[in-house]
């Protein structure tokens, strides 16, 4: 009966665990190891926060500012996640793309999207975020983007 409750157990733990972190296939995953705790970047990771009325379970962004090098890492390793992405939207300005949204297949109960935005002239700016939720992605998206 023991070991039967601790099959259980560890079977139940290890389905959280798989279910728990589904960024973990994306690209983008490198760039918040690899750069996340580098001077000049600020690096935010809420898990299971609500924020105005939406649930995220994971809301993980970077900024990155003045940093060629991890701009250029960041772009590579968003478009490497675009091929695997459902829906893809772009917004260039002659002819160089400046905002990225990335959509994924749900993972178990959870949307996926990833927002990508470059200022490579000004600001030297490089943000992305990257957010699972119960909600529709498109709603999320509405919710991020939403003017205060």
């Amino acid at each position: 009966m023991k070991i039967t409750r601790k099959i259980g157990v560890l079977a139940l733990m290890l389905c959280y665990a798989t279910n728990l972190h589904p960024q973990q296939n994306l690209e983008i995953q490198k760039l918040f190891r690899q750069y996340g705790k580098k001077t000049g970047v600020v690096m935010v990771e809420l898990n299971n926060e609500t924020i105005g009325d939406y649930e995220f379970s994971l809301f993980k962004s970077i900024s990155i500012t003045h940093n060629p090098e991890a701009a250029d890492f960041a772009r590579q390793c968003v478009e490497k996640d675009q091929s695997k992405a459902d829906k893809v939207k772009q917004i260039s300005v002659n002819g160089i793309v400046q905002a990225v949204y990335l959509e994924f297949a749900r993972s178990g109960k959870y949307s996926r999207l990833i927002l990508f935005n470059e200022d490579r002239k000004e600001t030297q700016k490089t943000t992305l975020i990257y957010i699972e939720s119960e909600a529709e992605a498109e709603e999320v998206l509405k919710f991020i983007l939403k003017k205060k």
